[in-house]
């Protein structure tokens, strides 16, 4: 077993981390689960419905990102809990965060439910 993979399996395991470098190999090991499963969410949420390829998913969602971010009557600090209101629920439609949370978390989601 590597050396990695050894202080990887002791950090998940809850030993105490050894080095800086073991943090940044643990977070970007976290931050690439949670970003394949946001894919996967995404491109599953589009194959169910049958009606849009993954790819025209992307774009909708990316489109309407932009489309809110782009409207001038919300421009501006006082718009902001408006803007972030329509942005949440556009990106709410593509991604399942329970879910990601407990395939992220794996054996450790029951133990915080």
């Amino acid at each position: 077993m590597s050396r990695t993979a050894l202080l990887l399996s002791e950090r998940i395991a809850g030993a105490p981390c050894r080095s800086s470098r073991m943090m940044r190999v643990a977070h970007c090991l976290q931050c690439m689960t949670v970003l394949t499963w946001a894919v996967f969410s995404l491109i599953g949420s589009s194959v169910a419905w049958g009606a849009e390829t993954p790819m025209q998913a992307v774009q909708k969602t990316i489109h309407e990102v932009f489309a809110v971010l782009g409207d001038e009557g919300l421009q501006g600090p006082a718009h902001n809990a408006e803007r972030r209101k329509k942005l949440e629920a556009i990106i709410k439609q593509r991604f399942d965060y329970e879910e990601m949370a407990k395939r992220t978390l794996a054996s450790t989601w029951k133990k915080l439910t």
